[in-house]
């Protein structure tokens, strides 16, 4: 009976039943895309989407939207299919025929026999085109720029008209597949072409075959208007999975081990995008217009990133990985203000909110919901905590422990206040936890308490001596060491160790806010506050890590470890993972940052909600609904953005290159081998790296060699300018990273010259060399006659003064000739008039003269006599001029 109620029950609910939002991003006229009725897609070899819609033809980068009309040469505007070829060429078809698009121009081909309304168009391996249209199947390729088509002559029976702003029909498509021929659906028939041949595969149970896939040696998924199938050498066996069994399968992709369709089911007039697994048929996820998607799906495709693209009635949706999965009010939760959660030992997942009540979730599934009309005393829930299976304590921000009982016959929980002391007034409760005892401890605003689970009487543990109830405790850990950790506001943190509290580091952490506390894989204890970071607190050392190491805040609002030896942080910026291995090991910090463009519908966390499932799925508590983590979906993006060169401008202006270069590229419009004057020399380049995952965190990295030393820093700019480039040969080289820092290992590169003026060439310069050294010799010549004819001059000069100075020379000589004899003359006359010696000798034994003429002759003279009559010399020594 009571297993015939809960069936039941469930039925009842089925109307009301939410689902989890997931990480879509849309696009929408608003964005630039052409038309809101998009109805096929593909990616190009260059990486760019391209959208066949109500309106025209438009192509995506993950950055801009370029769009294509009848002024550009399509011959239609309402398009149905679109496709690449072998060589790079775009296939679009339309209601009027086909087009094709080389980068440059349309071409378009109308015909009868072709068809009018092109319904699918498939990529050949001999370079040709399969194009299914409501006449049949043709091949088509291009030559010499015309469109040549040859209509199989096979008859596909098909009835019916295409009108683009209706919901069409999706069930025509063209498969080749790599060895086992084509396969064609036509209007739910379902046919085999190999080796120019045509056969029909007729269905059992009036099977229709809406859509295939090749999955691997030639084995093909098939939608039908009963569900999916395997076909293996024309064998047909059920798919496993029993929740598509009854739906039309009209559109199929293969994702590595996942499966993504179109499904719709009969009675509903809402088509869904589904995902199976090849490896577990119980696995199933249903995405419809409540839970993700803009409209009813039309088309859907898979990237090189694997990102999975759905396109609709309303625009262009693109899933960009699973790992975060939202709940948010309009899946059914009480609030978008998450504060509690917690799992129970059935695996229902518990929400408190903030204001707005609490809800409950089985099997991904919002099942129930519960505020003050129907019992729940406080709308303010911000701990959940598990007694046993029947029976759970509800922390709330004003009503203080409440207790909720489950009442199986109703399947629905009854809840009650506490008749304790600490509910007498308002009371806030932040955490509860149970320690190896089987004691339950309570976090409160009015100081720890704690009860045994069998009968609960709330009983005051103070925590410190003068702890009367004054301590707001904001967070509990029972350690792996089965040590009680308890973190306060303002007080610091306490461990309880034999029976006694003792504070920890408590000249660093007394005042701080503390947020939150808990214990990582290696058996560390890691604390937050909300001013400074986060603290390993088993390190001897007071070392906090915030902003300036990685985190993008320092308000941080939990703390969360999981099994993958990973430390999350809750701020009001988003979620940081610390990987703790390096940390550990290195003390190399290394943190992943999560933000709404990873799939969080906020980047604001609120406290300490978070808590990890029996799956390993982590589920965190925003101000935006509750988020959850499947760490097994989390895959690292190893595809680097695929970089492309997309524009080249002069002086910062849209320039036509066909006037300065021979030939331009067909995409783009690049010049090849450009060269340009001197006076050109201010050059913009831009680009693009596609990567769809997460294109705002793409950053771009260049390098002008010839100009640059080195490569420029990682920036979001997608233009790399350069001015006043002196002359000479450049090659400009780029390269790209994803949202997980991955470089592409082959730049992509672009050469060209700047021509010098004709002073500054190689000619210019040896003319002027070489008319520098002939002017340089004919001076020198002219120099050296110059100077031989000075010289000579000077000979002769110097010839004349020799002869007039030998001459002058002569007559002084006879001059001082002349002079010396009249001197000798004067010496021999003054030597005659001197005294005799012989006198002077005869009247002194002692004697002596001592005349020193300067010249030959003296102007001084001496004289000496011997008077007759007396016995007397005289002596005279004269100046001659007195």
């Amino acid at each position: 009976m009571k297993f015939f109620l809960t069936i039941i029950f469930c039925f009842f609910l089925v109307g009301r039943l939410w689902s989890q939002s997931y990480n879509f991003k849309h696009y929408t006229v608003d964005d630039g895309l052409l038309h809101e009725f998009v109805n096929d897609m593909t990616q190009d070899s260059k990486g760019n989407v391209w959208l066949a819609t109500g309106g025209g033809l438009s192509k995506f980068n993950g950055v801009e939207f370029t769009n294509y009309t009848s002024k550009f040469g399509l011959n239609y505007t309402r398009l149905l299919s679109v496709a690449e070829d072998a060589n790079g060429n775009i296939w679009i078809g339309s209601s009027q025929g086909v087009n094709v698009f080389d980068g440059d121009t349309f071409l378009s081909c109308q015909n009868s026999e072709l068809g009018t309304s092109v319904l699918a168009l498939e990529k050949s391996k001999n370079k040709w085109m399969w194009i299914l249209t409501d006449h049949g199947l043709s091949i088509a390729t291009i030559i010499k720029n015309n469109i040549k088509f040859r209509h199989l002559p096979y008859n596909l029976t098909y009835k019916n008209e295409i009108n683009i702003f209706q919901q069409r029909d999706l069930n025509n498509f063209v498969l080749e597949t790599k060895n086992n021929g084509t396969y064609i659906g036509f209007g739910g028939s379902f046919y085999h072409f190999f080796k120019n041949k045509m056969s029909v595969i007729k269905m059992p149970d009036s099977i229709k075959v809406f859509s295939a896939t090749e999955i691997d040696k030639g084995e093909l998924i098939i939608g039908t208007n009963k569900g999916l199938y395997y076909l293996n050498n024309l064998t047909l066996k059920p798919f496993g999975n029993q929740f598509v069994k009854n739906a039309s399968i009209l559109k199929i992709k293969v994702n590595k081990f996942k499966v993504w369709a179109i499904a719709k089911w009969n009675g509903e007039n809402e088509a869904y995008l589904i995902c199976l697994k090849l490896s577990n048929n119980d696995y199933f996820r249903k995405i419809g217009k409540k839970n993700g998607l803009i409209n009813d799906p039309t088309s859907i495709f898979i990237d090189h990133e694997n990102n999975v693209w759905c396109s609709s009635f309303g625009g262009l949706s693109i899933l960009r990985g699973e790992s975060f999965i939202n709940y948010s009010r309009k899946n059914g939760l009480e609030s978008n203000k998450i504060w509690g959660v917690a799992e129970d030992s059935e695996h229902r997942i518990w929400v408190g909110s903030i204001g707005e009540g609490l809800s409950i979730i089985i099997n991904d599934t919002i099942i129930q919901r519960y505020n003050l009309n129907n019992g729940l005393p406080d709308m303010f829930v911000g701990k959940i905590f598990e007694i046993n299976k029947n029976k759970m304590l509800i922390g709330t921000a004003k009503h203080g422990l409440c207790l909720a009982h489950y009442n199986a016959s109703q399947n629905k929980w009854t809840f009650e206040q506490l008749k304790c002391k600490l509910n007498q007034t308002e009371t806030r409760i932040d955490d509860i936890t149970k320690d190896d005892e089987g004691f339950i401890w309570i976090a409160s605003s009015k100081g720890l308490y704690y009860t045994s689970p069998d009968n609960i009487e709330l009983i005051h543990y103070p925590i410190f001596e003068g702890d009367t109830g004054q301590v707001f405790i904001q967070k509990l850990l029972f350690s792996s060491k089965k040590e009680l950790w308890v973190a306060t506001r303002n007080y610091g943190v306490f461990v309880k160790q034999n029976g006694k509290f003792y504070p920890v580091k408590e000249k660093y952490l007394k005042n701080k806010v503390i947020a939150s506390i808990c214990e990582d894989c290696s058996r560390h204890i890691w604390l937050s506050s909300q001013t400074d970071g986060i603290m390993d607190i088993s390190e001897d050392s007071v070392h906090w890590i915030s902003e300036e190491h990685g985190l993008s805040s320092k308000l941080i609002y939990f703390l969360q470890a999981d099994n993958h030896c990973n430390l999350w942080v809750g701020t009001n910026l988003g979620l940081d993972k610390i990987m703790l291995y390096p940390y550990l090991k290195e003390h190399k910090i290394i943190i992943r940052h999560y933000d709404t463009d990873d799939g969080l519908q906020t980047s604001e966390m609120n406290l300490n909600g978070s808590m990890m499932d029996h799956r390993d799925n982590l589920w965190f508590a925003s101000n935006n609904g509750l988020l959850k983590y499947s760490y097994s979906e989390d895959i690292i993006n190893s595809v680097p953005p695929i970089t492309q060169l997309t524009d080249i401008k002069l002086f910062s202006k849209k320039t036509n290159w066909n006037n300065f270069a021979q030939t331009t590229s067909t995409w783009y419009h690049i010049p090849q081998n450009l060269s340009l004057s001197y006076q050109n020399n201010h050059i913009t380049f831009e680009f693009v790296g596609i990567s769809y995952k997460n294109p705002k965190k793409v950053k771009y990295s260049w390098m002008l060699e010839g100009f640059d030393i080195k490569w420029s820093p990682p920036s979001s700019s997608r233009q790399a300018i350069y001015s006043n480039l002196p002359p000479g040969k450049y090659t400009f080289k780029l390269k790209a990273s994803n949202d997980e820092e991955l470089w592409n290992k082959n730049e992509i590169s672009y050469s060209f010259q700047i021509v010098p003026p004709f002073w500054q060439t190689w000619w210019f310069k040896i003319l002027i060399t070489v008319l520098f050294f002939t002017l340089l010799y004919y001076a020198y010549r002219w120099r050296t006659l110059a100077l031989r004819k000075k010289h000579i001059e000077l000979e002769l000069q110097v010839k004349d003064r020799t002869a007039e100075i030998r001459k002058q020379k002569e007559k002084i000589e006879e001059i001082f000739q002349v002079l010396n004899q009249s001197i000798e003359y004067a010496k021999n006359i003054q030597q005659a008039i001197l005294p005799d010696k012989k006198l002077l000798a005869q009247h002194f034994h002692d004697n002596f003269i001592l005349f020193l003429p300067r010249d030959k002759v003296s102007g001084d003279f001496y004289w000496w006599t011997k008077m007759k009559h007396e016995n007397t010399v005289v002596l005279t020594v004269a100046d001659c001029t007195g």
